[in-house]
């Protein structure tokens, strides 16, 4: 029998990308430290930080929360660059034994050796999208918003192929 999964958009979520060279600065705006090894993700109350290079991270936050978080780091005394690209990316969180077997279907990436609070910048069916694994069997998907209904629609395919259903 197929492992069930759950497939379902992520709403309220404001996404920032900063560029910093010092990240212990911004982390003590922040009162969250960021990441430090690339592709390590860490979550303190509901802020998501991911270190997506060595000097780039995405940090996820509720809307509500978004200008505060902004205004600590735009007030930082040292060269940055923050981006809010909440209107350029979607997500969707995968959730359910079978969810990484949805996601193999279009991704090359082995995500069984990305470590629960890891995250991957990989391809999936020619997007290019942001993996977080949240746990055991709960993904994060992140991507650009030209893509989201192609997305929507290949994961929702590979769910269904998967589950034995006729297309």
């Amino acid at each position: 029998m197929p492992e069930p999964v759950s497939i379902v958009p992520i709403s309220d979520q404001a996404r920032l990308n900063l560029r910093i060279a010092t990240p212990n600065a911004a982390g003590d705006v922040l009162g969250v430290p960021l990441p430090s090894r690339i592709g390590d993700a860490r979550r303190d109350g509901e802020i998501l930080t991911l270190c997506l290079g060595p000097d780039e991270w995405m940090i996820l936050t509720p809307n509500s929360q978004k200008e505060v978080l902004e205004r600590k780091i735009l007030a930082l005394p040292i060269p940055h660059s923050l981006v809010d690209v909440s209107h350029s990316f979607k997500g969707l969180d995968i959730n359910g034994p079978g969810a990484i077997d949805v996601l193999h279907m279009g991704c090359p990436l082995n995500l069984a050796n990305v470590p629960i609070s890891g995250v991957a910048r990989t391809i999936f069916d020619h997007v290019e999208i942001i993996v977080i694994r949240v746990g055991e069997t709960r993904f994060r998907v992140e991507f650009g918003l030209s893509v989201a209904a192609y997305m929507a629609i290949r994961l929702r395919d590979a769910q269904r192929e998967l589950s034995g259903e006729a297309p």
